[in-house]
């Protein structure tokens, strides 16, 4: 009974807005300790099979609790089951684009590419849901992608005449894309359908669309070493960040909507930058600060002219 009623608090758990207020930063903060992580065990466990087997274990993890609801809510999920894979696929993507981006480039800078999540939502909300965008939240998107363009080209104006970007702040850029694309598909979860059974479907389904990467991966690389490391990685990364943290950025959208949740990604280079240079020994660069101005900047004005 005691489960029941845990799992049915989680379910229907509504934060008001100063609550969410609160979980979004830490949120975020995990986030930036997942790029951490990553970033440190590159050289040892490959990216696509990290992030396959830390969703497959967040659905393990979580599956005893929400197995009554998702018999009860069979019908219901298989009627909306496309979206409910786009809305995965979105996630995982993103996901494992950034860890294959991290294993490229520094944790500081992919922090600082993923700041321009607000500015992508806000012009994916406009794409998909119609949403007008004002004058002010167009000119927000072109400096945010400036500040991208600063970043990417190292402030160097031969990387950007001759097109010499890392091919790991490519990589981090479009998986930013494909979670920008994730809170507005968020807001069209069907009703009935709770959070936690929610955070189930979407560890469970992203793991079988990452699944063949994973598969090919382990064939034509390397699979992911059984060692304490990797496995403490895979514990800490399906908890943590793909049970809680999700949990939580999907409660915190629920209660304030998917532009006003995006804003606190810009904490992320800031805890990023913070636990890169404790952790990993990275250093700051000039660029990173215009750039990061910039992105700073285009998201403010992205958020003034938000109507």
């Amino acid at each position: 009974m005691a489960r029941s009623r845990f799992v049915r608090a989680a379910e229907e758990f509504r934060p008001s807005p100063g609550t969410a207020y609160v979980l979004l930063p830490v949120t975020v903060f995990i986030w930036a300790v997942a790029v951490i992580i990553v970033r440190a065990l590159h050289v040892d466990v490959p990216p696509v099979g990290l992030s396959w087997w830390r969703w497959f274990t967040a659905a393990v993890v979580i599956l005893p609790f929400v197995w009554r609801d998702l018999i009860d809510k069979a019908p219901l999920i298989r009627k909306h089951l496309g979206y409910f894979t786009l809305l995965a696929a979105s996630q995982m993507v993103g996901g494992t684009l950034m860890f294959i981006g991290v294993t490229k480039t520094t944790a500081i800078n992919a922090t600082l590419v993923n700041s321009t999540q607000p500015a992508m939502t806000a012009f994916m909300v406009w794409l998909i849901a119609r949403h007008a965008l004002g004058r002010l939240q167009g000119v927000g998107l072109v400096v945010a992608l400036a500040g991208i363009t600063v970043m990417v080209a190292r402030a160097d104006l031969d990387v950007l005449l001759n097109m010499q970007f890392a091919t790991g702040d490519l990589i981090v850029i479009a998986g930013t894309v494909s979670y920008a694309l994730y809170p507005v598909l968020l807001q069209r979860v069907p009703e009935g359908v709770g959070l936690t059974t929610l955070l189930f479907l979407v560890a469970g389904l992203g793991s079988v669309v990452l699944a063949p990467f994973a598969v090919a991966e382990a064939i034509l690389v390397k699979p992911v070493p059984a060692t304490p490391e990797a496995i403490a990685a895979i514990l800490v990364l399906a908890i943590l960040v793909s049970l809680i943290s999700i949990f939580m950025w999907n409660a915190g959208n629920r209660a304030v909507g998917p532009n006003r949740a995006s804003v606190f990604v810009n904490l992320l280079p800031a805890y990023g930058a913070v636990l890169a240079i404790i952790f990993l020994g990275e250093e700051l660069f000039t660029y990173h600060i215009i750039g990061a101005a910039f992105v700073v900047g285009g998201i403010l004005m992205v958020i003034r002219g938000h109507r």
